[in-house]
């Protein structure tokens, strides 16, 4: 058995060096830290084959004194705490004084250093001979470290290093990182011999996002702001029709620190998720200004997690933030225009209109100014009188709007007399709204506001029958008889009588007081919501026996594509839709509703 023994102190800094320096991006995070650290306003980047070969990082910081030197390059020797409290109060981003040591136990390592703006530094080099004797160089006030061939004393490690691709990309994300953190340094980079970043300072994180992401991703961004005590969030996020199924940024700062941290990032897609489809994603970018004292960086070697003093608390404001301001936005979004562009006529159905390619979808990032009308004070203007030519399958809309609560936060203004719509190739309703047009999906709209209807109505206690003069016979299969004898307590209480007829039938002789559901389409409807009911027993999204009912309900009984909508069911549709609890998806998730701005109107026709 062989003997224990002390290690040498060249392989103690090696094993140290590794909990620290993981691939060139690692170097790269620690020396930019240490930069933005120093007070730095202007940072250039440098990297050759990846980070392999060469990283080079020029700051004008405040520089290291001549006699700090050669402290500033062993190990725990920092300027940036004193005493063990500190570590309970970091405001800055290093504190451990390790990045150097480790940098330069692991590769051929120069550093340039001025702090008093002569133009005269002192450099201090470091390879495989060892530390070097300080000498005079030229330098301008800041700080140049230059780390050259890295794991050069490392073979197995280096074996172990990803491609030069493969290390770029990670350099790269790296530097984003930083950058979308710190708008206020002009950063400059140069990446495998060509200038991939020069980003000026700027006043604001959401120039600077669009400096990193591209002004068309920034323009759409919806700004989430809250402040509590102890937190404070700016959050940027992208609206629910520019989500994807694998985003490229969804960026967490906390205190202009870059961490993961799968409790805030849960919270910031759980709060979006009402808004969209399961499996898409929006990107976003959040900034978290918390009490230092409230969280603990020292719980990670490359800092890159964090603890919070109260998770649960800081998920909530986080949740609730994310999911009221989102809404909110979406809302005054969805503003309709005023009623002069409404077109005149009797209210008979708009001829159809040729068919596009053109895919329209955008939400602006316009706000409702004063004087805008809201949505409840136009659905007041426009509801249709109870004619019998307006008993329709959508005539159930006016028992919705009675049942709405106040929504004036939707904006206050004048009452107008209508809305203009259209219905497009008997699938989609087009209507202007401020700055842009919005796009209706008419049968995900009636499957929203069904469900939200039917879903209170379970909870509440279920909803009027209509008898039918004679009953009417359906024949299923045996499995969907079950099912439908299993389920005759949710269908009786959304107004549906069901009755055993023998065999493999049912007879229904009652349906809902509304009048949604035609007699010529029972069989129909019933059997579309078995099947929908099937689909939805194993979906996340919807978890209860009373909201998988509810949207099976909804898919089998909302208005289908290629029905014919008169203008008073047009109208009576968005203004229920808009009354909704969550009117942009329906409840499988997708988009009920879209909008294209009179900007992307205006670039398409070159104006």
């Amino acid at each position: 058995m062989k003997q224990i023994s002390l290690l040498t102190p060249d392989v103690v800094e090696q094993i140290a060096a590794g909990e620290v320096i993981e691939r060139p991006a690692s170097i790269v995070k620690e020396l930019l830290e240490n930069s933005i650290d120093a007070g730095a306003t202007r940072i250039t980047i440098t990297i050759e084959e990846g980070g392999l070969s060469r990283i080079v990082i020029t700051d004008n910081g405040m520089g290291i004194p001549q006699e700090e030197l050669p402290l500033a390059i062993q190990r725990h020797a920092t300027s940036k705490i004193r005493k063990s409290e500190d570590l309970y109060r970091i405001t800055t981003l290093g504190f451990r004084g390790e990045a150097l040591a480790s940098i330069s136990a692991v590769s051929r390592f120069e550093i340039q250093s001025s702090n008093i703006g002569d133009g005269m530094g002192w450099r201090l080099s470091v390879d495989e001979n060892g530390i070097s004797p300080m000498a005079p160089t030229e330098h301008l006030k800041g700080t140049t470290i230059e780390c050259r061939d890295l794991f050069y004393n490392l073979p197995a490690r280096k074996k172990f290093s990803k491609s030069i691709r493969s290390e770029t990309m990670a350099v790269v994300k790296t530097i984003e990182q930083v950058v979308l953190a710190f708008p206020a340094i002009h950063f400059s980079a140069t990446i495998n011999g060509k200038k991939r970043y020069d980003t000026p300072s700027v006043d604001s994180p959401l120039l600077r996002i669009a400096q990193i992401a591209g002004r068309e991703l920034a323009e759409d961004l919806i700004h989430v702001s809250r402040e509590e005590e102890d937190y404070a969030i700016d959050l940027y996020i992208s609206p629910p029709h520019k989500v994807q199924a694998r985003p490229r940024y969804q960026s967490l700062f906390v205190n202009l620190r870059r961490v993961d941290n799968r409790s805030i990032s849960h919270a910031v897609t759980k709060a979006f998720t009402r808004f969209i489809s399961g499996h898409l994603k929006p990107n976003w970018f959040c900034y978290l200004d918390i009490n230092p004292e409230k969280i603990d960086v020292n719980v990670h070697p490359t800092k890159a997690e964090i603890k919070f003093d109260a998770e649960q608390q800081l998920f909530s404001f986080v949740y609730h933030g994310v999911e009221t301001e989102v809404n909110t936005h979406l809302r005054q979004e969805l503003t309709p225009a005023a009623s002069e562009s409404a077109p005149s006529g009797s209210a008979t159905a708009v001829p159809e209109l040729h068919e596009t390619k053109t895919t329209l979808h955008s939400f602006s990032s316009s706000s409702m100014e004063p004087g805008q009308s809201s949505v409840r004070e136009i659905r007041q203007g426009v509801r249709p009188k109870a004619t019998e030519q307006g008993q329709t399958a959508l005539s159930f809309l006016s028992r919705v709007h009675d049942t709405t609560e106040d929504h004036s936060y939707l904006g206050r203004g004048q009452a107008v007399e209508g809305i203009p719509c259209f219905q497009i190739h008997k699938r989609f309703i087009l209507s202007p709204v401020k700055e842009g047009v919005i796009i209706i999906d008419q049968h995900a709209a009636h499957e929203r506001i069904l469900y939200e209807k039917i879903l209170r109505e379970l909870y509440e206690g279920g909803t009027d029958s209509q008898q039918l003069m004679f009953p009417v016979t359906i024949t299923l299969t045996s499995e969907e008889k079950n099912q439908v004898m299993e389920l005759r307590n949710y269908f009786e209480k959304t107004g549906f009588t069901i009755q055993d007829f023998g065999g493999n039938s049912i007879a229904v002789s009652a349906v809902p007081a509304q009048g949604f559901v035609k007699s010529t389409e029972i069989q129909d409807a019933i059997q579309e919501m078995l099947t929908a009911f099937k689909e939805e027993r194993d979906a996340s999204i919807l978890t209860s026996l009373h909201k998988r009912f509810a949207a099976s309900y909804a898919c089998g009984a909302a208005i289908k594509f290629g029905r014919e909508l008169r203008q008073e069911e047009m109208s009576s549709l968005m203004n229920a839709l808009f009354t909704a609890e969550n009117p942009h998806i329906c409840p499988h998730g997708r988009p009920t509703i879209t909008k294209m701005s009179l900007d992307e109107l205006n670039k398409r026709f070159l104006r």
